[in-house]
């Protein structure tokens, strides 16, 4: 799982601020500067986890190859699925497309999520 840290990256002429997206291994995978995280907030929107289904594919021709996807749920059902022992997760990048989230497959209805995507 990823971990976000922030620190203080020199650049000229003036400093600028970072969040860096580190992996478990503490490998840096991701820099976006605070000053532009605005503008990298290419697209937000949500969408609906559909009862006794495992994925869930949503449509949008922001999302790249490199794209960092959060959910974030909406609804008690949604809540649930996240917190599961199977999660859901950002399965596959369609680069131009969509994105595709694998989650719980349950009778559950009504399991809502909003998203960001940051390029």
């Amino acid at each position: 799982m990823a971990k976000i840290s922030a620190y203080t990256e020199n650049t000229s002429p003036a400093n600028d601020s970072v969040i860096v997206i580190v992996d478990s291994a503490d490998s840096i995978t991701k820099k976006v500067k605070i000053s532009n995280l605005l503008n990298n907030v290419v697209k937000t929107g949500s969408g609906t986890i559909e009862a006794s289904a495992g994925t869930t594919v949503i449509t949008n021709a922001s999302v790249t190859a490199d794209s960092i996807i959060i959910i974030s749920p909406t609804s008690s059902g949604a809540s649930e699925d996240i917190g599961s022992t199977t999660g859901v997760y950002v399965s596959a990048k369609t680069a131009g497309v969509s994105f595709e989230l694998t989650h719980p497959n349950n009778a559950t209805a009504n399991k809502t999520f909003d998203y960001l995507i940051f390029n």
